[in-house]
């Protein structure tokens, strides 16, 4: 479910060559010869940044951050780092539990 309620599909297939086109393309990466039979990253991930975020290379782009907060009353509450990183560990175990993986800014 996206921002707004609407349930939103996300295709790994096209993540990990929407992946594969950008790492060949960008100046952050060494090397351009990437295949999408090489790879099963799909997305970005980093635990250092605030907030933590898990971002799939859909298009555009579709970012989990944690915590997430939707509106006024939950930013309040605020949910503690600890908690946020237990979250994050548990969205990126599931994601390489089937296969894939996300690449480590962090």
């Amino acid at each position: 479910m996206d921002d707004l309620d609407k349930e939103i599909f996300i295709d790994f297939f096209e993540c990990k060559n929407n992946w594969v086109n950008f790492a060949n393309e960008s100046d952050s990466f060494e090397g351009n010869h990437r295949s999408a039979e090489s790879t099963n990253c799909v997305g970005f991930r980093d635990a250092f940044a605030d907030p933590m975020y898990i971002e799939f290379c859909t298009v555009p782009r579709t970012r989990f951050v944690y915590p997430y907060r939707k509106n006024f009353i939950e930013k309040l509450r605020k949910l503690s780092s600890g908690k946020a990183y237990v979250l994050f560990k548990e969205t990126n175990d599931l994601i390489e539990k089937y296969g894939w993986c996300t690449f480590d800014m962090g």
